[in-house]
């Protein structure tokens, strides 16, 4: 795999336009074809971020603005097709950010302490306690 190649085909697929002299298919075909090539090389453009970059090379008259507009608000935003996080996932957040509001989070997690997590600030040790009174002492006789 050839990281400038890469960055040469994204380079190029990124600022591609379309002149309006030819027909849409064949810019469309050209940003496939790159598509096809980076993907070849384990850079994979996303269908809906290829679907942008062709409206965003379309042209920027009023006809081609309002067709850019139309397309845009056809698309539906798709929350849960994230490859990092799906439904199970966010559900999975939103009870725990439930139950943590509420209070309850400590009963669904019986048995479960983490060594690295404080729910409560800890009693401070005795020898803090002292050490406060000795600086207190020292900075009133000051």
């Amino acid at each position: 795999m050839n990281i400038s190649s890469a960055l040469y085909l994204f380079q190029k697929i990124f600022s591609s336009t379309w002149d309006g002299t030819s027909a849409v298919s064949e810019h469309i075909t050209t940003l496939q074809t790159i598509e096809s090539h980076l993907a070849g090389m384990k850079f994979s453009v996303d269908d809906k971020v290829l679907s942008f970059i062709l409206l965003i090379s379309l042209l920027k008259t009023s006809e081609w603005e309002m067709f850019k507009s139309s397309v845009a608000n056809t698309m539906t935003p798709v929350h849960h097709l994230s490859m990092t996080q799906n439904t199970y996932d966010c559900n999975t957040y939103k009870k725990w950010v439930s139950e943590l509001r509420k209070g309850g989070f400590r009963k669904l997690e019986k048995g479960k302490d983490k060594a690295n997590v404080a729910e409560e600030a800890p009693d401070p040790p005795e020898s803090a306690k002292i050490a406060n009174e000795h600086v207190s002492q020292l900075a009133a006789q000051q």
